[in-house]
Protein backbone atom coordinates (compact mmCIF):
# COMPACT_ATOMS: atom_id res chain seq x y z
CA UNK A 1 0.00 0.00 0.00
CA UNK A 2 1.81 3.31 -0.82
CA UNK A 3 1.79 6.25 1.58
CA UNK A 4 -1.39 7.98 0.24
CA UNK A 5 -3.28 5.15 0.52
CA UNK A 6 -2.18 4.58 3.83
CA UNK A 7 -2.84 8.02 4.88
CA UNK A 8 -6.85 7.92 3.23
CA UNK A 9 -7.39 4.16 5.13
CA UNK A 10 -5.94 6.02 8.42
CA UNK A 11 -8.57 8.89 7.91
CA UNK A 12 -11.33 6.77 7.56
CA UNK A 13 -10.39 4.41 10.46
CA UNK A 14 -10.67 6.98 12.55
CA UNK A 15 -14.61 7.76 11.68
CA UNK A 16 -14.86 4.04 11.55
CA UNK A 17 -14.30 3.96 15.37
CA UNK A 18 -16.45 6.54 16.26
CA UNK A 19 -19.45 5.33 14.05
CA UNK A 20 -18.37 1.68 16.04
CA UNK A 21 -18.17 2.94 19.24
CA UNK A 22 -21.55 5.18 18.64
CA UNK A 23 -23.57 1.77 17.05
CA UNK A 24 -22.18 -0.12 20.19
CA UNK A 25 -23.11 2.11 22.87
CA UNK A 26 -26.82 2.86 20.76
CA UNK A 27 -27.41 -0.42 21.73
CA UNK A 28 -26.70 -1.03 24.94
CA UNK A 29 -29.33 2.10 25.78
CA UNK A 30 -32.91 1.47 27.20
CA UNK A 31 -34.43 3.94 25.61
CA UNK A 32 -37.79 4.09 28.40
CA UNK A 33 -35.00 6.06 30.59
CA UNK A 34 -35.32 9.62 29.54
CA UNK A 35 -31.32 9.98 30.60
CA UNK A 36 -30.76 7.11 28.20
CA UNK A 37 -32.69 8.41 25.71
CA UNK A 38 -30.84 11.82 25.78
CA UNK A 39 -27.58 9.71 24.79
CA UNK A 40 -29.10 8.35 22.51
CA UNK A 41 -29.71 11.41 20.44
CA UNK A 42 -26.22 12.34 21.01
CA UNK A 43 -24.54 9.27 20.07
CA UNK A 44 -26.98 8.99 17.15
CA UNK A 45 -26.04 12.35 15.91
CA UNK A 46 -21.90 11.34 16.27
CA UNK A 47 -22.39 7.80 14.05
CA UNK A 48 -23.91 9.65 11.56
CA UNK A 49 -21.23 12.45 11.37
CA UNK A 50 -18.83 9.80 11.95
CA UNK A 51 -20.19 8.15 8.81
CA UNK A 52 -20.39 11.16 6.80
CA UNK A 53 -16.76 12.19 7.41
CA UNK A 54 -15.92 9.11 6.65
CA UNK A 55 -18.10 9.51 3.37
CA UNK A 56 -17.22 12.94 2.51
CA UNK A 57 -13.26 11.54 2.61
CA UNK A 58 -13.83 9.16 0.26
CA UNK A 59 -15.66 11.83 -2.27
CA UNK A 60 -13.00 14.08 -2.22
CA UNK A 61 -10.61 11.46 -3.28
CA UNK A 62 -12.76 11.01 -5.99
CA UNK A 63 -12.87 14.15 -6.73
CA UNK A 64 -16.29 16.08 -8.18
CA UNK A 65 -18.76 18.84 -6.03
CA UNK A 66 -19.17 18.20 -2.12
CA UNK A 67 -22.26 17.12 -1.44
CA UNK A 68 -24.47 19.86 -0.09
CA UNK A 69 -25.98 17.84 3.07
CA UNK A 70 -25.28 15.04 5.56
CA UNK A 71 -28.06 13.03 3.33
CA UNK A 72 -26.86 14.08 0.31
CA UNK A 73 -23.00 12.47 1.17
CA UNK A 74 -24.92 8.93 1.31
CA UNK A 75 -26.72 9.26 -2.22
CA UNK A 76 -24.09 11.01 -3.91
CA UNK A 77 -21.98 7.68 -2.24
CA UNK A 78 -24.69 5.49 -4.19
CA UNK A 79 -24.20 7.58 -7.77
CA UNK A 80 -20.43 6.96 -7.39
CA UNK A 81 -21.25 3.05 -6.69
CA UNK A 82 -19.28 2.51 -3.32
CA UNK A 83 -22.68 1.78 -1.85
CA UNK A 84 -26.04 0.16 -2.97
CA UNK A 85 -29.37 2.68 -3.88
CA UNK A 86 -31.34 1.28 -0.83
CA UNK A 87 -28.29 1.09 1.31
CA UNK A 88 -28.16 4.78 0.64
CA UNK A 89 -31.67 5.79 1.09
CA UNK A 90 -31.61 4.10 4.56
CA UNK A 91 -28.70 5.90 6.03
CA UNK A 92 -30.28 9.14 4.50
CA UNK A 93 -33.28 8.99 6.75
CA UNK A 94 -31.02 8.50 9.52
CA UNK A 95 -29.13 11.11 8.38
CA UNK A 96 -32.40 13.53 8.02
CA UNK A 97 -33.55 12.21 11.52
CA UNK A 98 -29.70 13.65 12.83
CA UNK A 99 -30.82 16.99 11.08
CA UNK A 100 -33.75 17.19 13.27
CA UNK A 101 -32.33 16.15 16.63
CA UNK A 102 -29.51 18.47 15.93
CA UNK A 103 -32.38 21.58 14.75
CA UNK A 104 -35.59 20.93 16.43
CA UNK A 105 -34.73 17.98 19.12
CA UNK A 106 -38.34 18.70 20.91
CA UNK A 107 -40.32 17.78 17.77
CA UNK A 108 -38.29 14.12 17.84
CA UNK A 109 -40.30 11.77 19.32
CA UNK A 110 -39.37 8.98 21.38
CA UNK A 111 -41.16 6.56 18.40
CA UNK A 112 -38.57 8.29 16.15
CA UNK A 113 -35.80 8.02 18.32
CA UNK A 114 -36.17 4.33 18.74
CA UNK A 115 -37.22 3.76 15.00
CA UNK A 116 -33.60 5.76 13.98
CA UNK A 117 -31.72 3.86 16.92
CA UNK A 118 -32.55 0.32 15.20
CA UNK A 119 -32.34 1.81 11.71
CA UNK A 120 -29.29 3.21 12.69
CA UNK A 121 -27.64 -0.48 13.95
CA UNK A 122 -28.65 -2.09 10.63
CA UNK A 123 -27.21 0.04 8.34
CA UNK A 124 -24.22 1.83 9.59
CA UNK A 125 -22.49 -1.72 10.33
CA UNK A 126 -23.09 -2.68 6.39
CA UNK A 127 -22.04 0.66 5.78
CA UNK A 128 -18.33 0.28 7.26
CA UNK A 129 -18.05 -2.86 5.54
CA UNK A 130 -18.95 -1.50 2.34
CA UNK A 131 -16.24 0.80 2.67
CA UNK A 132 -13.60 -1.21 4.03
CA UNK A 133 -14.34 -3.32 0.83
CA UNK A 134 -14.46 -0.32 -1.45
CA UNK A 135 -10.65 0.83 -0.37
CA UNK A 136 -9.23 -2.77 -0.22
CA UNK A 137 -9.24 -3.17 3.70
CA UNK A 138 -10.38 -5.79 6.54
CA UNK A 139 -13.58 -3.61 8.38
CA UNK A 140 -12.20 -5.66 11.54
CA UNK A 141 -8.99 -3.78 11.40
CA UNK A 142 -11.11 -0.46 11.82
CA UNK A 143 -11.90 -2.06 15.36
Amino acid sequence: MDRESGELIARLAAGAGLVRDSIARLRALDLGDPVAADAARYRLIAAVEGATDMGITLLAERGGRPPESYPDVFLALARAGVISVGLADQLAMVARLRDRLVHSPADVTGAELAAGVELASRSLPEFLKLIAGFVGTDPDRWA
